[in-house]
């Protein structure tokens, strides 16, 4: 409980449990890469987003993420495998939902301008 907000400075790598429970944390941005036990992330701040940076590989394949204000979704996922597939599917998700948006926006931007055209 040390009210961090970033985890800057943290190792790359730790070869044992990994704790950063009851801070501040809005993102896992500059995590560990890698942590060999177990890591414990519980009773921060972080929202979906933040979780794009989870770390590429934890051995022991367990992590505690909740108690997080914004991931009431993701309580009960304690594995790391399946929080990561998931996430995967989610952030493809919203990816193509921006591209949808844009679409949209340019196809009505299109059609305004079709309209004053054919008002002239």
């Amino acid at each position: 409980n040390n009210q961090l907000t970033s985890l800057e400075g943290c190792p790359k790598a730790i070869n044992e449990i990994f704790n950063c429970n009851e801070n501040q944390l809005t993102s896992l941005k500059v995590c560990p890469k890698i942590i060999r036990d177990y890591f414990y992330c519980s009773k921060n701040l972080l929202n979906i987003q933040g979780l794009k940076y989870l770390p590429e590989m934890i051995y022991s394949n367990s992590l505690h993420i909740v108690n997080n204000t914004q991931l009431d979704f993701f309580q009960n996922i304690n594995d790391f495998n399946v929080l990561k597939n998931k996430l995967e599917e989610i952030f493809k998700i919203q990816a193509e939902k921006e591209n949808l948006d844009k679409l949209i926006e340019k196809t009505n931007k299109k059609e305004i301008i079709k309209n004053k055209v054919n008002k002239i």
